[in-house]
């Protein structure tokens, strides 16, 4: 690296320490967590289990400051110091230095989302592993990654991916003709799933008004050459990047329907995914079709709080059902926000978190 580029790499860490040390700028408190997350604060894991939950522990009592993967090791040992907290939280074993080796003398919680154990190299699945075993607790985003960290941590609690509600005095309008919608981090890697998508919208029925919106996109171009058949069967399509967590939820209320397709027979990664951007969906009354497996059917309710498809048979009957009954839509949407507001919101998953830390905290 040339002096330069070192340079403006110093001043970027230094930054970054100084917007963490603004956090410190808050009440104190006997209990004091500290999250070192493994990305950024938008809508993926690092913003809703990271950085959303550690503003949501705060009205339990908690003093709570996030860690960014950016910062060296001296600068996160210098906060440690100044902070003293009581646990870290490690998120992902993604960033070389979220590993519980390097704090020996800290309670640490390994918080994972992902099966990223299911990695075929195996430098990544024993950094899983070693992350577990050095943990006193772990906290999993779903009950398939929690049998994983079972067998190398003694304590693991599932606690479902959450985010804060959007405040709505009615339910949003939605769009005439109604949008049937995919949203996910990157549509291009999820390649069976992609297929499945396009297998439904253009199995529907020419007699059914609808559109359909795919939502995050990294190259544009591939974007349109995934619609493009479907524009070509005669369903205006509409392409969007990946976008801000405020602006996809302002995007997905005009979504009548979204899809979540997991076909983790064909691609194993998927099962150790929780809700992801179901949330979105969720939040902003989209009614969901979903894959009948992983996490699910412990929250979905067949026709009553969104679908449930166990046969392939019935993504495109499901749909078209949905796109023929305008009352059921409005009504399985209301239900699922209602359903999201007592499971699924920050508020919810930090009084778990706070539950399990103060559980951890007492067997000292």
């Amino acid at each position: 690296m040339n002096p330069l580029a070192e340079y403006k790499s110093w001043a970027r860490r230094q930054a970054c320490e100084f917007t963490v040390n603004l956090q410190r700028l808050q009440n104190t408190s006997d209990l004091r967590v500290i999250f070192c997350v493994d990305g950024p604060k938008n809508g993926q894991s690092s913003g809703l289990r990271g950085y959303g939950i550690a503003e949501a522990l705060k009205p339990l009592g908690w003093r709570a400051i996030a860690i960014p993967p950016q910062l060296n090791l001296s600068q996160r040992q210098r906060i440690i110091q100044d902070e003293q907290p009581q646990i870290i939280v490690l998120q992902s074993a993604r960033p070389k230095l979220n590993n519980p080796q390097l704090y020996p003398d800290q309670l640490c919680v390994y918080d994972l989302d992902d099966a990223d154990f299911l990695d075929p190299r195996d430098e990544v699945k024993q950094t899983v592993i070693n992350c577990a075993t050095g943990s006193r607790a772990a906290i999993a985003g779903s009950h398939y990654v929690a049998n994983f960290l079972r067998q190398h941590c003694r304590q693991v609690e599932v606690i479902w991916t959450s985010s804060k509600p959007l405040q709505h005095s009615s339910p949003p309008v939605k769009a005439n003709p109604p949008v049937v919608c995919w949203a996910c981090a990157n549509p291009h890697t999820m390649h069976e799933e992609a297929s499945l998508v396009q297998e439904i919208m253009l199995g529907l029925s020419n007699h059914l008004r609808s559109q359909f919106w795919l939502i995050g996109v990294q190259d544009r171009s591939k974007g349109q050459d995934f619609v493009q058949p479907i524009i070509d069967r005669g369903i205006p399509c509409k392409v969007f990047p990946f976008m801000g967590y405020g602006k996809l939820l302002k995007t997905l209320e005009k979504v009548s329907i979204g899809l979540a397709p997991l076909l983790i027979n064909k691609s194993p990664f998927s099962a150790g995914k929780s809700f992801g951007k179901v949330l979105a969906y969720l939040n902003a009354y989209t009614v969901v079709v979903a894959s009948n497996c992983a996490e699910y059917p412990l929250f979905f309710r067949n026709r009553d709080n969104g679908i449930l498809i166990s046969d392939p048979s019935e993504w495109v009957k499901s749909v078209e059902f949905l796109l023929s009954h305008p009352d059921q839509v409005r009504r399985m949407g209301e239900q699922a926000k209602q359903d999201y507001l007592t499971r699924l919101t920050v508020q919810e998953a930090a009084r778990r978190t706070d539950s399990l830390f103060r559980q951890v905290l007492s067997l000292q």
